[in-house]
């Protein structure tokens, strides 16, 4: 008959069968720790290829005692699957707000629903989603980055090749 939501101090009293002797100890009896996924504050997320890109997912210790997170990760979709070891506690009442990677060189444009969980070692896995899309717009990177040149006065003409990549998906006009 022991309430889960309230925590409890009594003394307990261990006797034994050794001659004459009863043993008192204090039990302290704590609600276990109670994980629960917020919603994401953002909503729809919109990452642009290039840039870093995490989701946010936040967990809130409902119960008491100390919730052990021991890894965030993303399921779904496959492609975006990232994640990392955490070694994060939660206090109770305690909320923390922890980011997980996405991999975007691998997901194309468009709109996708990020499903993944949370692993603790001290309570059962808990689920999240994520709504989100990747933009890749047209994105230019030149190689070498940085070009140098001098005029002669000999009238030489000074010649440097440059390589131009379109990182993004759609057309870019130079």
């Amino acid at each position: 008959n022991i309430n889960p939501v309230a925590n409890y101090s009594v003394p307990l009293t261990i006797d034994t069968n050794a001659p004459g002797k009863s043993l008192s100890v204090a039990l302290k009896v704590e609600r276990p720790p109670i994980a629960i996924i917020q919603p994401s504050r953002i909503g729809h997320l919109i990452y642009v290829y290039g840039d870093r890109a995490v989701l946010s997912v936040t967990v809130r210790n409902q119960g008491g005692g100390v919730l052990k997170i021991s890894r965030v990760q993303i399921d779904e979709p496959k492609a975006a699957a990232g994640g990392r070891p955490n070694a994060i506690d939660v206090a109770k009442g305690g909320e923390i707000t922890v980011e997980v990677p996405v991999d975007l060189d691998k997901l194309k444009a468009g709109n996708y629903i990020a499903r993944g969980s949370v692993i603790f070692d001290n309570h059962k896995p808990a689920e999240y989603t994520r709504e989100f899309s990747v933009q890749r717009p047209a994105r230019i990177r030149i190689e070498p980055a940085v070009v140098s040149s001098e005029i002669y006065p000999i009238a030489r003409r000074d010649r440097k090749e440059l390589v131009v990549q379109n990182l993004g998906d759609e057309t870019l006009q130079i």
